[in-house]
């Protein structure tokens, strides 16, 4: 199976994937142009927070969730980001947090720039588990992994 891709035509219709409690802290990249192709997942981030929009099943509407990039922590340690499973260094896996309620909060370690499905569809880096899958099976796996967390601690 490949990947769900859909079009978001405008910032409407990419604010209405977002939930009510993080909508109002949505804020497009400038270089964000539409129509925009979500290819299972399209993430970008502005300051310290990032955003991801990601459809995983064919007839739904995508989901966008809005994440917190955690400033603290050492900017050199290297860390696996729980969603793409590689180790990555230099500060390039944070510890991110979503809203799971009004006074809730959730966290997990991932690509801070959230580029994980992205990635995982790119030839496996040096600091990648061999797996001796293709990237669209990476891709997918990850995609799943997203989807998984979204439903079980946040929609």
């Amino acid at each position: 199976s490949t990947m769900v891709a859909m079009h978001l035509r405008s910032e409407a219709e990419l604010l209405a994937c977002f939930r009510d409690i993080d909508r109002a802290d949505v804020e497009l990249a400038p270089d964000l142009k539409f129509p925009l192709a979500v290819d299972g997942a399209f993430a970008w981030a502005v300051g310290p927070r990032a955003f991801l929009v990601f459809a995983d099943r064919p007839a739904a509407p995508a989901r966008g969730v809005v994440f917190h990039r955690n400033s603290g922590g050492l900017p050199d340690a290297a860390a696996m980001c729980e969603w793409y499973h590689a180790v990555r260094g230099n500060g390039r896996v944070k510890l991110m947090s979503a809203r799971a309620g009004e006074h809730r909060r959730v966290g997990l370690y991932l690509c801070a720039d959230l580029g994980c499905v992205m990635r995982a569809r790119e030839l496996p880096g040096v600091d990648d588990l061999p797996e001796g899958l293709d990237g669209d099976e990476r891709a997918r796996r990850t995609l799943s992994r997203i989807a998984d967390f979204a439903s079980r601690r946040l929609f």
